[in-house]
């Protein structure tokens, strides 16, 4: 980066703890100053890297706040509160339009509405296990979908035994089963079936840069759509065209009367909805039959992503929809922010007594509230598309966000041959937006305001895994890392001579 400019340099390093060292109140590597962290921990962090942020040394991406802010406990809050003057009216709809009914599991009333027919009563314990079929039960802090049990999936007795021991552990929730709407992906060696899908939704602070789905066939023996379960994962492309073209309708008419090999006629609309590219997508698999066949697509399936699988379709979505997702995740995530200063006023053993934790732990999470922490978060929100609506059932906060890999794997989906002659023969343009840039983006304008440029003329950032290993295979990626990280300072440095 000297080339570039000597007031506008920087440099990025993966490791694990135990290469950094407190040097006069500030975190280092081999005697380099280290500005921003990005921990990859679930937010356990040193105590001697908690004091260099306090002092404002250094800006950290996630630590301890994460267990608030990705707590379900936090959803069932807002849910439970759907109603209270804590809120403003247009919040309150934000929660009633994109929660769905959560509640923390605990012994007394609340309220449940029935049918459309209206709020009623109900004893909760009671409730959860004679409604067993519609709903879930999920530990507060879990995460890759361990902990969290469909009623729908487990025997009576089995339910009543699993209710009985989650209603004395005190940190689990109950949430109402949302139903996702089907989509068509390629399954098996060659043919398509129905998936559930789940949206990723990325945060940057209160900015969202996009997503990606995973996916998982209708038929599983699971209905909770993880990649531990069997999920794929499957990149999202923002397409311009926003309604069906006049082929796609008549396709969806054609697949009511007699579609077999490629796709049940009601889930069409549920496509058509995300942009007529995908129905138009359809109709090329199936005057193409090898673009059924998973062989084609293996430059996609053996991309290595960590532990995720590709689904070699990818998912061809409108502005409007991306918008409404954007939209919907931002909103709900600044209110889960709130929920320690609207609904606990910060107070520290209030929060300590809710979400279960050690009161000098609160204490911690509350000194990252103060030094401004919020503003910054990382995180994404997952969300399910039904006939309820857009649902949010859990965010996830951390700086290592599941899907974040997408940028890796968009050239690759779009150099298929198979999907590469689709998107040439007709004519459809796609506006990704690189996430890495826009994640750079995002901390150096809030490095900018802690570490001015005239002190700072570098901003070095680590990015921290549980354990590092230097021959573990993160050459290229921390390469990937570090190119991205230095065209978002060329494009700061050209903005800056602009002036």
């Amino acid at each position: 980066l000297n080339n570039i400019d000597s007031q506008l340099t920087g440099e990025l390093v993966i490791c694990d703890f135990t290469r950094m060292s407190p040097v006069k109140n500030s975190v280092c590597i081999n005697g380099k100053p280290i500005h921003v962290i990005i921990e990859w921990c679930m937010g356990k962090v040193p105590a001697w890297v908690m004091a260099a942020v306090k002092r404002g040394n250094l800006q950290l991406y996630n630590g301890p706040i994460m267990d608030i802010m990705a707590n379900k406990l936090s959803i069932a809050l807002l849910s439970q509160n759907e109603n209270s003057d804590l809120f403003t009216r247009e919040e309150r709809e934000v929660v009633r339009n994109h929660i769905p009914w959560t509640r923390k599991f605990m012994p007394g009333e609340t309220t449940y509405e029935t049918g459309g027919t209206g709020k009623t009563r109900v004893r909760l314990e009671e409730f959860v296990i004679t409604h067993r079929e519609q709903l879930v039960l999920k530990a507060g802090r879990s995460y890759g979908g361990y902990k969290v049990i469909m009623g729908a999936e487990v025997p009576p007795d089995r339910w009543k035994q699993l209710v009985e021991e989650a209603f004395t552990q005190k940190d689990w929730v109950v949430q109402e089963y949302i139903k996702p709407y089907s989509y068509i992906y390629q399954a098996g060696e060659q043919g398509s079936v129905p998936h559930q899908v789940v949206w990723g939704v990325f945060l940057f602070g209160t900015r969202s840069p996009g997503g990606f789905v995973r996916v998982l066939p209708e038929q599983s023996h699971s209905h909770v759509i993880n990649l531990n379960q069997g999920a794929e994962q499957s990149i999202t492309l923002e397409v311009e065209e926003e309604i069906p073209s006049e082929q796609g309708k008549d396709y969806r008419e054609g697949m009511r009367a007699n579609s077999p090999d490629v796709v049940k006629a009601e889930v069409t609309n549920h496509l058509r909805h995300l942009s007529g590219v995908n129905l138009d997508f359809l109709e090329y698999i199936k005057k193409n039959p090898e673009a059924l066949k998973r062989s084609n697509y293996s430059d996609i399936t053996q991309f290595k992503t960590g532990v995720s699988t590709l689904q070699p379709w990818p998912t061809f979505i409108g502005r409007q929809v991306k918008n409404q997702l954007q939209e919907a995740s931002t909103a709900l995530f600044q209110l889960v922010k709130q929920v320690p200063q609207r609904l606990f006023a910060n107070n520290p053993q209030a929060l300590a007594a809710y979400f279960g934790f050690p009161g000098e732990y609160t204490q911690l999470q509350l000194e990252s509230i103060k030094n401004g922490h919020l503003e910054n978060l990382l995180a994404r929100g997952d969300f399910i598309m039904s006939s309820t609506g857009m649902k949010c059932i859990e965010y996830n906060v951390t700086g290592a966000l599941g899907g974040f890999d997408l940028p890796l794997m968009e050239a690759t989906y779009l150099e298929n041959p198979i999907i590469a002659k689709f998107i040439d023969q007709n004519h459809i343009k796609t506006k990704n937006e690189n996430q890495y840039i826009l994640l750079w983006r995002h901390i150096l304008t809030a490095a900018k305001k802690k570490f001015p440029p005239a002190d700072h003329p570098e901003i070095n950032i680590a990015v921290i895994l549980p354990r590092y290993n230097p021959t573990g295979g993160t050459d290229g990626q921390e390469e990937y890392l570090n190119r991205t990280y230095r065209q978002e300072l060329r494009r700061r440095l050209d903005l800056v001579e602009g002036l």
